[in-house]
C-alpha cells in the first residue's frame, strides 16, 4: 500500500512545485538553467507571469490499463481507476498553470486502449512529452517507493 501514496506524492510535489523564474534562473546555485516562456493575462493587459515550458509544446498523458485491463488489483482498488484519477488530475493542473501546452490523454475514461495505439496517440500528435502513469502493486508490505522508465533519441 506504501506504493500508491508514495505515486500521489510524487504527482503532488510535480504539480506544486515552484516556478522557476527569470530572476532565480542563472542566480540559484544547483538549479538548471531552462527556457522560461511569459505568458499574460487579461488579454495582455496584466502582470506577466513567468513559466517554465522547458520549449514543451505538447504532452500525451496516459492513464495506464483501462477497460478489459484492470491492471494490479488491491482489496479496495483497481488500478485502471486509480491512475485515471491522477492522469485526469495532471492534465487539468497542467491546463492551468501552463495554458499553452496542449494535453491530450490516452483515454479519459474506462476505456481499454492498445498498447500500440497509446504510443501512436504519441507519435501523431509528435508529443514532446509522454507521461504513462502506472501503480505498481506489491504482495511484500514492506515494499514502497517510485520507477521511472525513460525511453528517447538520448536516452
Amino acid at each position: 500500500m506504501k506504493g500508491i501514496p508514495t505515486l500521489l506524492l510524487l504527482c503532488f510535489s510535480l504539480l506544486v512545485t515552484p516556478v522557476l523564474t527569470a530572476a532565480n534562473a542563472t542566480t540559484t546555485p544547483g538549479v538548471l538553467p531552462f527556457n522560461v516562456t511569459l505568458s499574460t493575462t487579461n488579454g495582455g493587459g496584466g502582470k506577466s507571469t513567468p513559466r517554465l515550458t522547458n520549449g514543451l509544446k505538447i504532452v500525451v498523458i496516459d492513464a495506464g490499463h483501462g477497460g478489459k485491463d484492470p491492471g494490479g488489483m488491491g482489496p479496495r482498488s483497481r488500478e485502471k481507476d486509480i491512475v485515471l484519477t491522477v492522469a485526469t488530475n495532471l492534465a487539468a493542473s497542467i491546463r492551468a498553470h501552463y495554458p499553452d501546452i496542449e494535453v491530450i490523454m490516452t483515454r479519459g475514461d474506462d476505456t481499454f486502449v492498445p498498447l500500440a495505439e497509446r504510443a501512436q496517440m504519441a507519435n501523431k500528435a509528435e508529443a514532446d512529452l509522454f507521461i504513462s502513469i502506472h501503480a505498481n502493486i506489491a504482495r511484500n508490505k514492506k515494499a514502497f517507493g517510485t520507477e521511472t522508465w525513460v525511453m528517447g533519441p538520448n536516452s
